[in-house]
Order: C-alpha cells, then sequence, then structure tokens
C-alpha cells in the first residue's frame, strides 16, 4: 500500500470536512452555542461520511441528462463512461473529449455538497476517479475500518448509477427506428450536458479568454502579437430552466441556464452580377470566360491528350466531361435569363438572333414578332453549332489537339440534348 497516497487521501478529505465546518459555524451568530455544538458533532469525519453515503442517493452523475428535453421530464439520464478507442473516430461524441470531460450532476441541489466533496483533488486525480479505480489507498483513507470503507466507496461510486429502473418518458423526445416488419426500437436521444460543456468552455476561453483579449487589442492598435484569435459570429444562446437553471443540471446552473448554439446557415452566395451580353455577336467569343468553365475545358483537354484508345469506359468518362462544361454554360444561360425581358430588343444590341431566343425567353410574352419568329426558327441548331465550334477551338488552339468533324457532330449533339 502507498501509504503517502493514503495519508494525502486522508489529509483532503478531512480538509474538505472542516471547510464546511468553517463555512456554517462562521454563519452563525456568537449566542448560538447549542446549534455551533450540533454542527461540530454532524461534521466529524465518521458521521459526515455516513451522512454523505446516504445523501449521493440523492443525486447522480451524468453525461448525458434528460431534463435538457423539458424540465419535468421524469426519466433517466446516463453515464458514459471514457472509451479511449473511440477518442480517435471520425465523428464528433462525448467520447472525443477524453478524461479531460466535465461531467454534470442531475439530482437534488441540497446534496451538490456530497458531488463537490467527491471532486477533491488526490495527487492530480479526482477522489471519485480513484474510488472508480478501487485503488485501497483512499478506500482506506475514508475510514481504518475496511467493512466500512469498502461501504462508503460502494456508496460513492453508486453515483455514476441510473436511479431505480432505466426508463424514458412521454415529455422525453422519442424515435421509433424500425427493425423489422411490425417491430422498432425506441430511441431516447439525451442532451450531451458533457460535450456542450467543453464547447462552452472552448468558446468562453476564445471569446474572454486573457490571451484572446490581448491579441484583440494587438489588432485594435496595430501591433504584431504572438497569438491570434478566434471568432464566431451569430452564436445563438439556448436557454435551459429558466429563472432555476440548477432544476437542469449542475453545469446548466453553472453556465446560468446557457449554451451556445454555432451558426450552421450555409454562406450567403455572392458573385458578380452577370450582365446582358449586349455588345457581343456571340457568347461563345468572350461571353463565357469564366473560371469555373475554363477549368472544366482544361480536364477535358487533359483527358483527351492523354487517352490513346476507345472504349465505352473512355466514351462515358468523355460525355461526362462534356456534360460538366455544359451544365457551366447553361447556368450562365440562366443568369442571364433572369434579367428583365425585353432587354435583347436593345437597338444597342449586337447579339446574332438565335442567341436572343435562347438567352432572352420572356421577351416573347409582351413581343409578337419576337414569339413568331422564334417559333419558327431552328434557333437551338444556330446555338448547338455555335458551341461545337467553341469547344473544337478551345480544345485545338490553346491545348493542340486535333479535334474534327466526328467530335463537332458529339459536341453539338450533347449540347441539344441538354438544351431542350
Amino acid at each position: 500500500m502507498d501509504e503517502t497516497l493514503k495519508k494525502t487521501a486522508q489529509i483532503e478529505i478531512k480538509g474538505y470536512i472542516e471547510g464546511r465546518l468553517h463555512e456554517k459555524l462562521n454563519a452563525l451568530k456568537e449566542n448560538q452555542y447549542d446549534k455551533r455544538e450540533q454542527l461540530i458533532a454532524q461534521y466529524q469525519k465518521s458521521t459526515w461520511l455516513e451522512n454523505a453515503a446516504k445523501r449521493v442517493e440523492q443525486i447522480q452523475l451524468v453525461t448525458h441528462a434528460v431534463k435538457y428535453s423539458h424540465p419535468s421530464a421524469k426519466g433517466s439520464s446516463h453515464y458514459l463512461e471514457v472509451n479511449s478507442s473511440l477518442q480517435q473516430h471520425a465523428l464528433l461524441t462525448t467520447h472525443s473529449i477524453g478524461d479531460e470531460r466535465r461531467e454534470d450532476v442531475v439530482g437534488n441541489a441540497a446534496a451538490l455538497d456530497v458531488y463537490k466533496f467527491l471532486t477533491i483533488d488526490i495527487q492530480g486525480k479526482p477522489l471519485l476517479t480513484r474510488l472508480l479505480n478501487d485503488e485501497i489507498e483512499v478506500k482506506a483513507a475514508l475510514s481504518e475500518d475496511t467493512k466500512i470503507s469498502e461501504q462508503l466507496a460502494a456508496a460513492f461510486k453508486g453515483i455514476t448509477l441510473s436511479r431505480g429502473v432505466v426508463a424514458s418518458h412521454k415529455l422525453v423526445k422519442q424515435i421509433y427506428f424500425p427493425i423489422a416488419e411490425q417491430n422498432y426500437h425506441l430511441l431516447s436521444p439525451l442532451y450531451p450536458t458533457c460535450l456542450v460543456q467543453a464547447v462552452y468552455d472552448k468558446i468562453r476561453n476564445d471569446r474572454f479568454g486573457d490571451e484572446a483579449k490581448a491579441a484583440r487589442e494587438a489588432r485594435f492598435e496595430r501591433k504584431m502579437h504572438d497569438n491570434g484569435y478566434n471568432e464566431y459570429p451569430n452564436l445563438v444562446i439556448q436557454k435551459f430552466g429558466g429563472t432555476k437553471p440548477q432544476n437542469i443540471s449542475q453545469l446548466n446552473s453553472q453556465r446560468y441556464g446557457e449554451s451556445w448554439l454555432l451558426a450552421s446557415c450555409p454562406p450567403i452566395w455572392k458573385s458578380q452580377p452577370v450582365k446582358p451580353p449586349i455588345s457581343l455577336t456571340s457568347v461563345f467569343s468572350k461571353g463565357l470566360r469564366r473560371k469555373s468553365i475554363n477549368e472544366r475545358v482544361k480536364l477535358l483537354r487533359k483527358f483527351l491528350t492523354k487517352t490513346k484508345y476507345n472504349n465505352v469506359a473512355i466514351r462515358d468518362k468523355r460525355a461526362q466531361l462534356v456534360q460538366n462544361i455544359i451544365d457551366d454554360i447553361l447556368q450562365y444561360a440562366a443568369s442571364v435569363q433572369r434579367h428583365k425581358p425585353g432587354w435583347s430588343a436593345d437597338t444597342q444590341c449586337n447579339l446574332n438572333i438565335a442567341e436572343q431566343y435562347w438567352l432572352d425567353p420572356y421577351r416573347a410574352d409582351s413581343d409578337k414578332a419576337f414569339k413568331e419568329k422564334r417559333m419558327l426558327t431552328n434557333w437551338e441548331e444556330t446555338v448547338c453549332e455555335g458551341f461545337a465550334k467553341w469547344l473544337n477551338h478551345k480544345l485545338s488552339v490553346n491545348g493542340g489537339l486535333m479535334v474534327g468533324d466526328d467530335e463537332f457532330y458529339f459536341w453539338e449533339k450533347t449540347f441539344l440534348q441538354a438544351l431542350i
């Protein structure tokens, strides 16, 4: 037996109990002699530990608490033991926190002093951790009587166990998960209070920690600083427990009933507005100078350059690469088509008539002559021919590829299928 560890545990246990006693005594008036003697008797080590072992049944150490779903929920909370094999899992879970997690407590707030007792530091580890590890030195520090020390240790270790039968409740969220015909699992997702606390601590330190403050001040004063800082825009505060956050859990009370939710909205897409190609005779001349289109053309050119044979897989790959280019062009066309109908009727518009029919289709709603000509003209074929010429030019001039009529007809046919 490590006598040093046992002695340290005895000192820390005695110190905690005496500290609680002094707090109570200091709150008394000078003439309350009977109450003083009563408190001194209650806070004798053996008496207090026996009482604490009974009161520990009123609280439970948890990693997932039920009352976050609803303050009146009567279901079971849960304590999840650390599993080191899951700490490197791809998904972010309570296991990801590891041994440094801050565990929560639910139950009677009047018994929280017992939980604080179990968190006292014994040579770098909480008392409860050492009891859960069945360290004989720490158990012996509870009482010189082995039977009593085992009983006390068992009672304190029970703080991690669910009280009564494990059960859900009508006020707790439930999910019916089918597993076979006429059968299902009833899943009850519980609030991961330990994980939420870890996120809360991280954000709080990043926002209000000394290093973060110093870095922000350095930026404000335009000075160099060794450390950067993190910003969390659009945080949302979620409240639990109203004016009585302690009724939800101990950690919820320490967070003043608040939980911070990170913004998970998709970014707002901002791009340069696409102007109607009024000054161009064809969008296939200069209108398609878009980075995404150029990148896709490069991929097609690279693929065709390296491919020296032909089979079904090669043809399918080529078709997909061409389709990607067409998709980007049609996206550009859709942007132009969203402009106010009739822009192509401007006297300054130089765009060829086939592409006017393509890119300004809603002009036909108010321009009868435009509508009739659009219906009688094979403008789609003209547009597809323009695309095929443009793509052949991009591949042959800029890439040095030898492309001819076969490729031309394939580009034309593929674009027509997408256009109609």
